[in-house]
């Protein structure tokens, strides 16, 4: 999970990992 190195990620990014933390859920 490389999101510390960006300052501020992209929404898609965030998007993307939302929906995987939903999924891990």
């Amino acid at each position: 999970m490389k999101t510390a190195t960006a300052p501020l990620p992209p929404l898609r990014s965030v998007k993307v990992l939302d929906q995987l933390r939903e999924r891990i859920r």
